[in-house]
């Protein structure tokens, strides 16, 4: 039996050699942090993609909130059945991109890139506050259309938490609205919405 330390050292000779190998394989990435980062989390070459318990609409209103809570410029917000992309600037000229896609009946998936080379840091916040939002309490009320260029009313008791407040009319994404006027003695709040064009 050769004398060169044992199986212990040739075991650690081959699980260094193993890891420096996968390091070098394409789609793979060196991370501090390491890739799993738990829950279905992944940072993968700058991206951090992570599921979230929530239907693809409501995690979309969730990641606009997450972008515009952080005070960052929406460049873009762009949406389909298949999944939609926003585009936004940082203060600091950094560019900052989310992939939202529905993965199931009620998980959607988040995909976070600060800047070129990415920033966990700042996608994990992004994914926090998406996270966050998702777990908020839900007031559901409805309401009506008074213009078709997005003036809506409803009941004051809906909107009385002064959160954020989301409409979804039929045939429209769900968009953020803002209160216009309330009344609380008379419980009625009116809403301006985003939208054009409504019946």
């Amino acid at each position: 039996m050769p004398q060169d330390g044992g199986w212990l050292p040739r075991l650690a000779r081959l699980v260094a050699l193993t890891t420096m190998v996968s390091l070098m394989l394409p789609g793979c990435a060196l991370s501090p942090r390491g890739t799993e980062i738990g829950s279905g989390t992944i940072y993968v070459r700058g991206e951090l993609s992570r599921p979230h318990a929530g239907g693809y609409g409501r995690v979309w209103v969730e990641a606009l909130r997450a972008v515009k809570g952080m005070e960052w410029e929406v460049i873009q917000a762009e949406r389909d059945s298949l999944g939609g992309t926003i585009i936004a600037r940082r203060r600091d000229d950094t560019s900052i991109s989310l992939q939202v896609n529905p993965t199931g009946a009620d998980t959607t998936t988040v995909k976070v890139r600060v800047g070129t080379s990415g920033d966990w840091a700042a996608s994990e916040r992004i994914q926090a506050r998406i996270s966050r939002g998702l777990r908020e309490q839900i007031e559901i009320g409805t309401g009506f259309v008074v213009r078709p260029d997005g003036m809506l009313v409803t009941a004051w008791h809906i909107v009385q938490a002064g959160g954020v407040i989301t409409v979804a009319c039929p045939d429209q994404p769900p968009q953020l609205a803002s209160p216009r006027e309330i009344s609380r003695i008379h419980d009625v709040a009116i809403l301006r919405v985003p939208l054009l064009g409504l019946p």
